[in-house]
């Protein structure tokens, strides 16, 4: 299976909340962890099964890809969104703030997504 394809069934199985099969899916292709959707996507299934360490610690190598291939500015967004809601599940809200103004930096040029960040997170 290709890592488009294996993305995107995962995304469609954490979606449908068939969180074992993603999870056994997602651990089958280890070497898809060099691409950073595939990641969004891993780790997005393991906030979604409360594995916030585990999805932490791929955003955080996520990131460090992203900007490693320069990547644009949503798939940071994304990530940077993603593990500011793992810290705030864990209820460390110093920790997902920092996040959360990366969030609002990168979408400065973008009133209107910043404007739905700042609603989302209730700092309206």
């Amino acid at each position: 299976m290709n890592v488009h394809a294996l993305t995107q069934k995962i995304n469609q199985l954490t979606e449908n909340k068939e969180f074992a099969l993603a999870l056994f899916l997602a651990k089958q292709y280890p070497h898809y962890h060099l691409n950073y959707m595939f990641n969004d996507a891993y780790a997005t299934l393991l906030y979604c099964t409360n594995r916030f360490a585990e999805a932490k610690k791929i955003i955080s190598f996520n990131i460090r890809l992203i900007k490693k291939q320069a990547v644009d500015t949503q798939a940071l967004l994304s990530s940077y969104f993603l593990k500011a809601l793992c810290y705030l599940a864990e209820n460390n809200i110093e920790k997902a703030q920092v996040y959360i103004h990366k969030c609002l930096k990168l979408s400065a040029e973008n009133p209107k997504l910043q404007q739905q960040f700042k609603q989302l997170l209730q700092l309206d």
